[in-house]
């Protein structure tokens, strides 16, 4: 970050007043989230391929979790000894810092600092370990590294620094228990130590108590460490009047020094001879030198050359390539204090920002994940409701249709039994006529013969009519029949199809699309009381229902004859009094039969008695069943009151939600 900005202020930790799970540390195995394994496999396989989607509860709870720590740290909390964090990490590790307060106020609070791994010793309970496995820090902490050397130009009495030139120390200040009063700069002495004894520039470093003395008896000053393993101490240069100087030749030490000065010195001498002959008789003297050359002939000769070092009178000479310059006394300091493994306060700080903006960049990033998915199941689930309802509307349509069918048939055939009825009155007074007819032709002799053929004949025909009518009447009232089992086959059709689209639970014990479209609608949801299903109390539906996806319980199990299973359902968030929906399948060799507990009372008494459940499906070769129950506890539980063995058993819970205590 180019800058540090202030993080946002919040009032609590993520999702405190909203619905989330409590993360668990171990994996559920099933599609909830858990700190070892995170969200499990499952969740990141599509839908149609068998996958779970992960539960937006589930991102609630890990970003409660994770921004508890914000909030804590926000609020000005601090860390001291945890006995839970202790035994759920194995202690804590070595050089952990933790805060001590010994009184209520906290006025002498200390900053303590694990010297091993694996630490669980409570200092709270038993403060005397503090000083072995637990350290005082200094609060007053150098943002300089380790070995830092500081100039001031007055004595100063800093945390975290000690003295190389005071003259209270003229032999060098002694660290005792270096590793525990000042554990980094130990560890840097031991480093430095190492490579002393390959590497000139440390050499410093690798020197031993005689060498020290020696060096400073001989100067005055010494540039050495005495580095004591073996008593944890370390023993501080002491530089005295020394002034620093450049190291680029990898010299510890150098003492005041002068350039040797080289000078040649030349005469002669003239003296009278003693061979030459001069006027008046006189003699000229020669004096020659050792390396005098020249003939006789010459009056004076060169002496010997004078070649003088000056180190031969004093030793200062020689001892250094410049003079010694005008300087200023100043005072200088080691950084010593504990600090943060060389990074400055500053880089810590900006680390922990960038740790902590991450942090809040990864909880955004679940949240609209989970809105996302959330956002999705809403949607899949009314375009299920619309599909279910619209499929309801025309059934119902097609029911009405029917009905309309069957009314025009049943007046169709009350027409054709009029009409046939008609025929029939009529067939009768033609007969009745007919009859009277052949009467009267009996009576008249002259006329018996002609009326008697004439009445035959009339009467036939008649006969012939009346029997034609008889069949046209029976075809009628057959038709008149059929169109009344159509009507009662219409109406019965018009019913169903009704109680699908519209009707009761009572009506319709599946549910009608109307029923689950308000059952899955949180806008239409009402209190309803459930005591006349479990003795469990009042129960009541302020949920809708929470998951639409199988969730198998046992996967090709199997249930022994007379045994009854127990299973948890580890996806339900709390203890409480839920409802659910299921199903099971099996096979067998002989008859099964699949019982489950349908109520918390139920669950108890199968406990002992297995026939206590409620009846599911039974068979002899393979069955499969619905089931619906209240659940307390997470706990639900299935027995085989049949005569054999139930195999390739699945049974799982499609549907649940929540309804009371």
């Amino acid at each position: 970050m180019e800058n540090l900005e202030k993080p946002q202020v919040i009032s609590g930790a993520f999702a405190y007043n909203g619905q989330k799970n409590d993360i668990p540390d171990a994996p559920t195995g099933t599609a909830h989230a858990s700190i070892q394994e995170g969200f499990p496999p499952i969740t990141m396989i599509p839908q149609e391929d068998g996958g779970e989607a992960p539960y937006g509860q589930d991102f609630n709870g890990l970003g409660n979790l994770l921004s508890q720590f914000y909030f804590f740290t926000q609020n000005g909390g601090t860390y001291t000894f945890d006995p839970a964090v202790a035994e759920v990490i194995g202690g804590y590790p070595e050089n952990a810092l933790l805060w001590y307060y010994p009184d209520e106020n906290n006025v002498t609070a200390k900053w303590l600092r694990s010297t091993k791994a694996n630490n669980t010793d409570n200092f709270i309970t038993n403060p005397e370990v503090i000083g072995t496995s637990w350290v005082e820090q200094n609060n007053q902490q150098s943002i300089l590294p380790p070995t830092s050397i500081l100039t001031f130009d007055h004595p100063v009495d800093f945390s975290g620094l000690l003295p190389l030139n005071s003259a209270q120390f003229k032999q060098g200040y002694l660290i005792e228990n270096c590793d525990t009063s000042y554990p980094d700069f130990w560890e840097k002495m031991l480093e430095y130590k190492r490579l002393g004894a390959s590497n000139a520039a440390y050499a410093r470093y690798a020197k031993t108590q005689q060498q020290y003395t020696a060096e400073l008896s001989a100067n005055g000053f010494c540039g050495f460490y005495v580095i004591d393993e073996s008593a944890k101490s370390v023993r501080l240069p002491y530089l005295g009047d020394a002034y620093l100087q450049g190291g680029a030749s990898n010299s510890i030490d150098r003492t005041a020094g002068l350039p040797s000065i080289q000078h040649t010195h030349r005469h002669r001498h003239d003296l009278p001879g003693v061979n030459s002959s001069c006027a008046g008789g006189g003699r000229v003297l020669y004096v020659y030198g050792a390396n005098d050359s020249g003939s006789a002939e010459q009056g004076y000769r060169q002496s010997a050359y004078d070649n003088t070092q000056n180190s031969a009178v004093s030793a200062i000479y020689g001892k250094s390539d410049t003079v010694q310059t005008d300087s200023v006394g100043v005072f200088f300091y080691i950084v010593v204090a504990n600090t943060w493994k060389d990074i400055s306060i500053e880089d810590f700080t900006a680390r922990l920002d960038a740790v902590t903006e991450q942090a809040i960049d990864q909880i955004n990033t679940l949240v609209a994940s989970a809105t996302t998915a959330f956002n999705t199941n809403a949607d899949e689930k009314q375009a299920a409701v619309d599909s279910s309802a619209s499929q309801a509307e025309a059934a119902a349509g097609a029911a009405k249709t029917s009905e309309t069918n069957a009314k025009s048939s049943e007046t169709a055939a009350s027409a054709l039994a009029e009409a046939a009825a008609s025929s029939a009155s009529s067939a009768s007074e033609s007969k009745e006529a007919a009859a009277a007819s052949a009467v009267s032709a009996s009576g008249s002799a002259s006329s018996a013969e002609s009326f008697k053929t004439a009445a035959e004949k009339s009467a036939e025909l008649s006969a012939a009519s009346a029997d034609a009518s008889e069949v046209s009447a029976q075809t009628a009232a057959h038709q008149a029949g059929q169109a009344g089992e159509h009507q009662i086959s219409a109406k019965a059709s018009a019913g169903a199809a009704e109680a699908w689209a519209i009707g009761s639970i009572e009506e319709q014990p599946a549910g009608s699309a109307k029923y689950w479209a308000e059952k899955i609608n949180p806008d239409n949801l009402a209190d309803v009381d459930l005591s006349n299903l479990s003795s469990a109390g009042n129960a009541k539906l302020p949920l809708p229902w929470s998951s639409f996806q199988a969730r198998n319980m046992l996967a090709n199990g199997s249930i022994a004859k007379d045994q009854v299973r127990t299973f948890t359902l580890n996806y339900l968030t709390n203890d409480r009094l839920y409802e659910v929906i299921g199903s099971v399948f099996f096979t067998s060799n002989g008859v099964v039969t699949i019982r489950c507990s349908s109520n918390p009372v139920i669950a108890d008494a199968m406990v002992s008695n297995p026939v206590a459940g409620t009846f599911i499906a039974t068979d002899s070769s393979r069955g499969a069943g619905t089931f619906t129950a209240l659940v307390k506890n997470k706990t639900i539980r299935f027995s085989n009151t049949g005569s054999v063995t139930a195999t390739g058993v699945y049974i799982n819970v499609f549907a649940f939600r929540e309804v009371g205590d």
